[in-house]
């Protein structure tokens, strides 16, 4: 049967083409119409393609998946067979279906309502009034003999309606009302509907037995043409446009027989009557790719339009490929490639250039048109990269491993044609040169104008390729190859006993030996316009040389300068390259060499980052239009970069060359050693990952719009009042939230957690989030990776809850925002404050009627004795409340001026937050023998008495410093523990007083950048380059103390440097109470809160901390009051 009907196909076909209808021709006039021939012109260098796999265990459902899309916020969905899966970019749900039925399709309308075909059921997906995605049946809405059929297997969004195409029957839906159309029912023939598609706006249905078909109107016709598919399947049909949008319109089909189609349709709608006519007739012509065999023997199953230039055909079981319009194949993409299945179900290209494939096992993300492809271990590369170079237009690596090469194109070409039985064997793979297994470092490709050679540089020697043998031409262990300027068929070799050369003449190499005079390891070579060879060794020294005479062509005389530290550069690691007909010489910034001065001096020419010490380059390289490529390390944080800057381009008024790095951001979590240009616009660079090929030519958008999402709260325990899905007045999903569903949440569920993610979807971008809860947080949290947050104990008010994302790429999201509001306990309402007002009145006018009139009597007269009492009472403590006040004037007095301080320590701040009118915290400075002397201390006790303590410690440091001259701080807090012990006659008996002080004292010695330091129990912070340093005190008091053992303070000497801050502090902060938990501040906290303020100019500092700890004790205690301030409090900070 199956023989009869291919003969009836291929009759059909030839009978068509006698008759001249243009149904079919033979091939596609492909080089007319897109340019090119049949054959792969395509380099096989992509690499491997940026890839995510997704399983079954990490979804947590069954492995097939049949469809995908994506809505509007960034959030994909599945069609698997237990239900439809939602992923937001970290977290997985399970939206299921009447009793788990697959789910074979999907579709998403310009409202961002996603539809859903099943088997034996289809519908739609919208929110419950908790946003949470259900699915709804629209099975309801049939008529009973339109219920029976099995899997819906096309779900299309059209300009009429959404259609839901089954075997038997075709549905639409529309204005909320269903149209049915039904398959013809033949006993003898099958007459099913195959697949539907919407494709140039038309859709198009394949009818078996009967061929292609297109909605017109209400009815189905046979598309002119279309009865030569009445047995060939067609698994798809995209519209296949093209750049030149004049051309007219074509759609791309397959066939299972006969491999790829294109089909003009005609420009309007014919009925049957007029199908004979010529001039109505589609034009469907055979598409000739390089893969026709393979397209042919396996089977496809889906196929999309990637862009203007490209299309992606999916099959079962092996993978897809990319070919471009021209028929060429792009790129391969099976398991050997990364995916964990060749089975393709599905393809979908999202907004952000990832295309999604649905897979018989699992599912995977491609970055599909990506700049940036990789070459690892599983490309046949080993070992850490050191250097890449391209010789006879073949890719050299050299890795600790030996040295690896990537065959040709034409090399894999079987009689310049595919091998369409082994199709991998075009993916990229580097193979290993044999008989070379030693370390390689360098790699060199010699042009002697007929030929190329490929010169390699090893612990074992040098080593050529020429004509694809490998020999040895020199046994120096070397890391470096400089071919001279000069002379070029000499080729300078840097060792590890110094220099040496080889030299190319008659077709041969000859080795010319150590250069004498040039000892030591020798890293680096670069040859400048003035015939200076320069010559690192990596380390501590630059040796410049010259040339002075030559012997027999050799080498015979030098002249040879060592440059060492002294000489305005740091030495390590150099890279040298020519820029604007200048050496640049890389190290810990960039520089120029002055000849005059014999000194090296920072340049400018890069940009002024570059002109400093912000950035230590590890690697520098010129690319054939200029630009100059670094693989640099932050000095701030020793982190990564890697980019170029245009020395020709400059932005804006500050005349810096632009740093261009964000491409590499994905790549820059770990070196690169060797950086290598291609004419063409790519980079190669490569390290300990492997090879990476960034293609400047494909355009990438870093900064895409992508979205923070809210996807879960959770209130109380358990309670969860928001599922994640905002929606309108109709039920279609959105971002933003409709006022009518801002939550009101009794108090008692006053402990909310908030869950969110990012719609970035590019592959090798990580996400971090910062949150801001408004009425309650004081400013945005740092970025995180955590995807959740968890507020407690919430007073009542309203709130907004604020998300946001960054990726890889310095780019933020589009903020979320939740709304909520947390009512007042009961006793807290306006209603219970009523009650009490009526009960203190019932209460009073009770107590006023019970009372007796001779009780009024007694009451009067001793209110009277009373109010007199009072006026004594009041007159008394307003005599104490004036010598007070007066103590306090005098202990203001004895406190130095802000002025004095800041003339001797110009970036100062002092905090001083007395508990009383009088204080038992004090500060004291002087200035003697350019030292500026500053003390916080503590005295025992707050108020009166701790006043009167500070000013014997005041009295007695005056006379220590300022009368006998002591400038050492162990030495001042020796004697003033001895003064303090003699003044209050203190024994340390039992029973006696044992009054005393905690004390920092420090010394800065500005002119010299030194500090010295000793306390008794209160400690130093120092904050240097972000990172907080603690020099702890002796652990005994200023005043008597059993158990010192006889002990003397310790005086700690330190060195400064520019930038440093430094706080010393009494106890009053961290031991104050409040907080929403009523805790004290703690050190911990204290520690925190410096880091994040050390930066902030000191006036500024000083600002924050007293609205912390305002803040901190404004928390209200459970009977309503607020803290009260517990000590006194003394904060002082001086910045270098």
């Amino acid at each position: 049967m199956n023989t009869v009907r291919s003969r009836l196909f291929l009759f059909i076909i030839l009978a068509l083409c006698v008759l001249g209808l243009g149904v079919l021709q033979a091939q596609e006039p492909n080089s007319a119409d897109l340019g090119g021939s049949t054959r792969i012109t395509k380099s096989i260098e992509t690499g491997l393609l940026p890839l995510r796999n997704f399983s079954s265990l990490e979804y947590d459902a069954r492995p097939q998946n049949w469809a995908l899309v994506r809505d509007h916020r960034g959030v994909m969905y599945f069609g698997n067979n237990e239900g439809i899966l939602e992923f937001d970019g970290i977290r997985w749900r399970k939206i299921p279906s009447p009793d788990e039925t697959t789910i074979r399709s999907l579709a998403i309308d310009d409202n961002g309502r996603i539809y859903v075909g099943a088997q034996g059921d289809f519908g739609f997906l919208s929110p419950d009034s908790s946003g949470k995605l259900q699915y709804r049946s629209l099975l309801h809405k049939l008529q009973s003999r339109d219920r029976e059929f099995a899997d819906v297997w096309r779900t299309l969004v059209t300009g009429d309606g959404v259609y839901y195409q089954s075997s038997d029957i075709i549905f639409l839906y529309h204005n909320d009302t269903i149209k049915t159309w039904h398959a013809e029912k033949d006993v003898e023939t099958n007459k099913s509907y195959h697949l539907m598609f919407y494709a140039n706006e038309t859709v198009y249905v394949r009818q078996r037995g009967i061929g292609l078909k297109k909605m017109i109107g209400d009815q189905l016709v046979l598309v002119q043409g279309g009865e030569v598919f009445p047995e060939d399947k067609i698994y798809f049909m995209t519209d296949f446009y093209g750049k030149d949008v004049d051309k007219e319109p074509r759609i791309l089909l397959n066939t299972r027989s006969q491999g790829l189609f294109t089909m003009s349709p005609t420009p309007k709608d014919y009925y049957p009557a007029d199908r004979r006519n010529p001039e109505h007739t589609n034009k469907i012509v055979s598409f000739k790719t390089d893969i026709d065999e393979f397209l042919i023997e396996n089977l496809i199953y889906n196929g999309i339009q990637l862009g203007d230039s490209t299309f992606s055909v999916g099959t079962l079981g092996d993978g897809l490929v990319v070919l471009d319009k021209g028929g060429k194949l792009q790129q391969v993409l099976n398991k050997s490639t990364g995916l964990q299945d060749g089975t393709i179900y599905s393809q979908y290209m999202d907004d952000q250039g990832m295309m999604w494939l649905a897979l018989a096992n699992g599912i995977s993300k491609v970055e599909i048109n990506s700049p940036m492809t990789i070459f690892n271990d599983e490309s046949g590369l080993a070992g850490v990269i050191q250097d890449i170079t391209r010789t006879d237009d073949i890719v050299y690596v050299a890795t600790l491993l030996g040295v690896f090469y990537m065959p040709t194109l034409e090399s894999k070409l079987r009689d310049d044609n595919v091998d369409h039985e082994n199709l991998e064997a075009y993916e990229p793979r580097f193979n290993k040169i044999a008989n070379l297994t030693t370390e390689c470092w360098d790699l060199l490709t010699y042009e002697d104008g007929q030929k190329e050679i490929l010169l390699i540089a090893s612990n074992t020697g040098i080593y050529k390729i020429e004509g694809g043998n490998l020999s040895q031409i020199a046994t120096n262990d070397t890391w470096k190859m400089y071919r001279s300027k000069l002379d070029p068929s000499r080729v300078y070799l840097g060792t590890a006993k110094g220099l040496a050369s080889i030299y190319y003449s008659n077709g041969e190499w000859i080795d010319e030996g150590m250069i004498d005079g040039v000892e030591g390891e020798i890293r680096n070579i670069y040859e400048d316009n003035q015939e200076n060879l320069w010559l690192s060794n990596g380390e501590d020294v630059l040796y410049k040389m010259k040339i002075l005479a030559f012997k027999n062509d050799k080498i015979d005389e030098i002249e040879l300068t060592a440059l060492d530290s002294t000489s305005g550069m740091p030495l390590r690691n150099i890279s040298m390259q020519s820029v604007k007909n200048k050496v640049l010489f890389a190290s810990d910034g960039v520089y120029n060499y002055d000849a005059i001065s014999g000194k090296f001096v920072a340049s400018d020419i890069l940009g002024d980052k570059f002109a400093g010490v912000d950035y230590g380059i590890h690697r520098m390289s010129i690319d054939p239009s200029g630009k100059v490529w670094m693989v640099a390390y932050r000095s701030s944080d020793n982190k990564i970069d890697i980019g170029y800057v245009d020395p020709e381009r400059v932005e804006g008024d500050e005349q810096d060359p632009s740093w261009v790095k964000t491409p590499f951001k994905g790549i820059s979590n770990e070196i690169k050693h060797a950086i290598f240009h291609d004419d063409d616009g790519v980079t190669w660079l490569g390290g300990p990952e492997g090879l990476f090929r960034y293609d400047s030519k494909v355009d990438k958008d870093y900064k895409q719009t992508y979205y923070s999402l809210i996807r879960k709260v959770t209130v109380g325990v358990d309670s969860v009042v928001f599922w994640g899905a905002h929606y309108d007045y109709d039920g279609n999903v959105n971002l933003k939230q409709h006022a009518v569903h801002v939550p009101t949440l009794p108090y008692d569920l006053n402990s909310i957690e908030f869950e969110f993610a990012a719609s970035n979807f590019q592959t090798g971008s990580t996400v971090k989030f910062s949150y801001f809860l408004e009425g309650f947080d004081k400013s945005w949290s740092d970025w995180n990776d955590e995807a959740k947050k968890e507020y407690t104990n919430l007073p009542e008010k309203e709130y907004k809850f604020k998300v946001k994302a960054i990726d890889t790429y310095d780019h933020e999201s589009v903020e979320a925002v939740y709304a909520f509001t947390i009512k007042p306990p009961w006793h807290r309402t306006l209603w219970a404050y009523i009650a009490y007002v009526l009960a203190f009145i019932a209460f009073v006018y009770a107590a006023i009627t019970v009372s007796t009139r001779g009780l009024q009597k007694i009451i009067k007269e001793k209110t009277a004795d009373i109010v007199a009492q009072k006026e004594v009472i009041e007159e008394k403590n307003k005599d104490i409340t004036d010598s007070i006040n007066y103590a306090q004037k005098i202990q203001e007095a004895i406190l130095p001026s802000h002025e004095d301080i800041t003339k001797h320590l110009p970036e100062n701040f002092v905090l001083f937050k007395p508990k009383d009118i009088v204080s038992g915290d004090f500060y004291w400075f002087s200035e003697r023998d350019g030292k500026a002397l500053i003390i916080a201390a503590d005295c025992t006790g707050h108020g009166v008495p701790g006043a009167f303590m500070s000013m014997i410690g005041n009295s007695l440091l005056n006379e220590i410093v300022n009368e006998k001259g002591a400038t050492q701080p162990a030495e001042i807090l020796q004697k003033l523990k001895e003064g303090v012990i003699k003044s209050l006659s203190q024994t340390g008996e039992a029973g006696t007083q044992k009054d005393g002080m905690d004390i920092a004292l420090c010394a800065f010695d500005m002119a010299n950048l030194k500090l010295e330091f000793s306390g008794a129990y209160n400690p130093l912070f120092r904050i240097r380059n972000g990172e907080l340093e603690e020099t702890r005190s002796d652990r005994m008091p200023i005043g008597v103390y059993s158990d010192d053992g006889g002990k003397v303070f310790t005086n700690y000497p330190m060195d400064m440097e520019k930038g440093d801050m430094y706080y010393f502090f009494t106890d009053g902060f961290v031991d104050q109470f409040g907080g929403p938990k009523g805790k004290k501040f703690m050190g911990k906290r204290f520690k925190a809160l410096l880091m994040e303020l050390h930066q902030l100019p000191m006036n500024e500092q000083s600002r924050k901390l007293d609205e912390v700890i305002e803040d901190w004790k404004a928390h209200v205690m459970g009977d309503g009051n607020t803290y009260e301030q517990m000590d006194d409090i003394l904060i002082i900070g001086v910045r270098v």
